[in-house]
């Protein structure tokens, strides 16, 4: 609306102007055009003039419209439409050259207009150097005129030139806001161009006016005036199509006869002109941006004059961008892709646009690569290594450290020392046990000579407990050296800060893992769990060793997860095939396990599209 309002405002010289549309009660303003003043209340008053009573309204502004012209007066034409069903009015501000300040004079130049509109009267041919030429107003129903009253002692203060160009000025206003106002007052298209054609024929005296549109590569004819059903397969309508056609390929207007006697008419028109008896031609392209979406072509007994051929092509300006917008509205859902899809494809194959292009052409490129090549689809997890054999070294009985030997990281043979613990308190137990040996001997020979059978059974059983409390101190004794059980490393137990300190009976002194035998320990992500199973290789990287990968391979998948952080996890062992001997237990990493080929495409957006699929379950249960 506002596009084309200032169009509009253009074509018939006003300075202001202003688009308002009824709802209800009130008057809301849709556009305006402000050119020295803002929009005062007088044409808002104009309006609602021409909306309550359905008719032009006239009305001298009170507001000078531009200091720097003081000879002139501003004056408010309102003229009352429809825009998409709802009632609306236009009113403009004009600029006459005018001697005096007089609105019974504007009253009686306005009551002239209308009456030579309504009657279809002759323009004056005065006011050229006023305003330029633009269509005559064609009124329907009788108009009534409003305006301020005014003192009747200044009637007749405006020269007669003045008061022709108001007449020719309203006139024009009146002739192309009538004709848009037949195209915007239909709903559907068809009937809003056939209301149009209809119109232009009443306006400028037309036996036939055809207006026809873009589709695909060809034009098609939409509405005929005086005709609700024509025949677009009969000859005539062919040769319309061809005249039009040629318009949309000359995008400009063409009129045959043509004033200038040396200008050939094109071929279709001629054809056309002379199947049709030699009537008058003139076709006019509908534009908008670059692009014709119509032609429009009327047909009459006489020739049309320059002037006729200049209102034609503002109307042409007018109707156009409304046209585009109806166009839009009736297309259907199919046309309306297939429209899109053109449109895509003309700025994807045309010769603009050279960074879209080349953009478009790096993302297909792209595209094909991921779907196409193939690389192995691989599941990481973290890693950590575990000795495979590993003994822990206990206390056999309450004591005190009193030395030791080896701390953890000490890499160690089987039977070397680790610590001591006191032995004091065993010997004098078994000095104790072995005196109450010595006694129980001595009893024995007695009563074995004096053959006392019961008493030397019972000698003989306090010997033996005698014995085996020697000999159980004797194996303690023994344990309290304490000894590496296998060749390896010290993973644990550092004690030289707490000699002398207690240890009971069991208690974990040191833990010795084997060097060259290692199993890996893997914590794999519950979503991958499914692609991995027994006899899958993979290559492992420790923190520690950056430069090198470790080959390895899965040996047992444990069935119960563990929590970790943020996911679940399951504990996957593995075998690694070789063993350097840098490695020590308890190192970490990450693993790469393999899986199968993929698609990198597929491979780069696997985890979104299972986060996706998730989140799709979740919120909408698809």
């Amino acid at each position: 609306m506002q596009n084309w309002l200032d169009s509009a405002c253009l074509r018939v010289n006003a300075s202001n102007a202003l688009l308002v549309v009824q709802q209800g009660s009130l008057v809301k303003p849709l556009a305006s055009v402000t050119a020295m003043l803002d929009t005062d209340t007088s044409m808002l008053q104009v309006a609602r003039n021409a909306l309550k009573n359905k008719k032009v309204a006239v009305r001298e502004n009170d507001h000078p419209s531009a200091k720097h012209e003081a000879s002139k007066r501003s004056v408010c034409v309102g003229l009352s439409m429809r825009l998409a069903g709802r009632p609306g009015a236009v009113v403009f501000r004009l600029l006459v050259d005018q001697p005096e300040d007089d609105a019974v004079v504007v009253k009686n130049v306005a009551a002239q207009i209308l009456r030579r509109a309504e009657d279809k009267a002759g323009r004056s041919e005065a006011v050229a150097d006023v305003v330029s030429p633009t269509p005559k107003l064609a009124v329907t129903s009788k108009p009534t005129v409003e305006t301020l009253s005014t003192p009747a002692s200044d009637l007749g203060a405006v020269p007669a030139v003045e008061q022709q160009s108001v007449v020719q000025l309203v006139a024009e206003q009146g002739s192309l806001l009538g004709s848009v106002a037949a195209l915007v007052d239909q709903i559907d298209l068809d009937q809003s161009l056939h209301a149009l054609v209809c119109r232009i024929a009443q306006q400028f005296r037309c036996l036939r006016v055809y207006v026809g549109c873009v589709e695909g590569r060809q034009i098609a004819i939409r509405a005929v005036s005086g005709l609700v059903d024509f025949d677009p397969r009969s000859a005539l309508m062919v040769d319309v199509v061809q005249a039009m056609n040629e318009t949309r390929m000359m995008s400009c207007a063409i009129r045959v006869p043509d004033t200038d006697a040396d200008r050939v008419p094109p071929q279709s028109h001629a054809s056309l002109a002379e199947q049709l008896k030699n009537p008058a031609l003139i076709s006019i392209p509908l534009t908008t941006e670059n692009s014709v979406l119509g032609v429009l072509l009327l047909e009459r007994d006489r020739p049309f004059t320059a002037n006729e051929t200049a209102q034609l092509e503002r109307l042409s300006l007018l109707i156009s961008p409304m046209l585009a917008l109806k166009t839009t509205e009736a297309m259907s859902t199919g046309q309306w892709l297939r429209r899109f899809m053109g449109r895509g494809l003309g700025s994807l194959l045309g010769a603009r646009r050279l960074g879209l292009k080349l953009s478009l052409l790096a993302l297909m490129l792209i595209v094909a690569v991921s779907a196409t090549y193939t690389q192995m689809h691989r599941v990481d997890a973290n890693a950590s290594l575990e000795p495979n054999t590993q003994r822990a070294v206990v206390s056999g009985f309450s004591s005190f450290l009193s030395q030791v030997e080896a701390r953890a990281g000490d890499i160690v043979s089987s039977g070397d020392v680790l610590a001591r613990l006191d032995v004091d308190e065993l010997e004098l137990d078994r000095i104790k046990w072995v005196g109450e040996k010595e006694k129980l001997n001595k009893e024995y020979r007695a009563n074995l000579a004096q053959r006392d059978r019961s008493k030397v059974r019972v000698l003989e059983a306090q010997r033996s407990q005698a014995q085996a409390k020697i000999d159980l101190i004797d194996a303690q004794i023994q344990r309290a050296t304490l000894r590496a059980p296998i060749d390896g490393v010290v993973v644990s137990g550092d004690h030289f800060q707490s000699l002398g300190r207690p240890v009971e009976r069991g208690e974990l002194l040191f833990e010795v893992a084997s060097l060259d035998d290692y199993r890996l320990i893997l914590k794999l992500d519950e979503k991958d769990i499914g692609w991995v199973k027994i006899g899958s290789k993979g290559q492992l990287r420790l923190r520690s060793l950056t430069d090198r990968t470790f080959p390895f391979e899965v040996t047992a998948i444990t069935p119960v997860s563990e929590p970790g952080e943020g996911a679940n996890t399951f504990r996957v062992e593995a075998n690694l095939e070789k063993l350097p001997q840098s490695m020590r237990s308890g190192m970490q990493g990450v693993a790469k396990i393999d899986v199968e080929p993929r698609a990198i495409g597929w491979i780069w957006t696997r985890s979104f599209v299972d986060w996706a699929r998730m989140q799709i379950w979740k919120f909408g249960g698809l």
